[in-house]
């Protein structure tokens, strides 16, 4: 199970060590590009071998490190 400290580890990797678990607006405030977006996409699914469902992607399931972990898990 991919948790939100994995994603922040990844958001890290990719030099953004300013953002920390408590950040809540990775998109809204800018904090990450669209290309960087696509770019954690890419790592999560590569390091994790989960496919992320495109059509689940919003600024509200991008938000934060939880938001995206939530992402990765099985829907009910």
């Amino acid at each position: 199970m991919v948790t939100a400290s994995d994603v922040l580890a990844l958001i890290h990797e990719m030099g953004h060590t300013d953002i920390t678990l408590e950040t809540q607006n990775l998109v809204t405030d800018d904090l990450l590009s669209s290309i960087e977006i696509f770019n954690l996409i890419i790592m999560i699914e590569e390091r994790f071998g989960q496919n992320i469902n495109g059509s689940l992607l919003s600024p509200e399931s991008l938000s934060s490190c939880a938001s995206i972990a939530k992402l990765l898990q099985p829907a009910n």
